[in-house]
């Protein structure tokens, strides 16, 4: 079973976006933190919906 614990952050328009994905065999965890922005974590679950539309059309 691969197991992942990988941490990423990055700054958007609206301020730094914090995100924390755990995986566990095919199962995954994916934690968005933006402080107290909710815009910013709007835009990042907006990007994140668009590169996994991308993945999914490539894979």
């Amino acid at each position: 079973m691969p197991r992942a614990d990988v941490s990423y952050q990055f700054k958007s328009k609206a301020g730094i976006v914090k995100v924390h994905i755990t995986t566990a065999g095919e199962t995954f965890k994916l934690e968005i933190n933006a402080g107290r922005n909710p815009m910013a974590a709007q835009m990042a679950c907006i990007e994140l919906e668009k590169q996994l539309t991308f993945i999914a059309l490539t894979g």
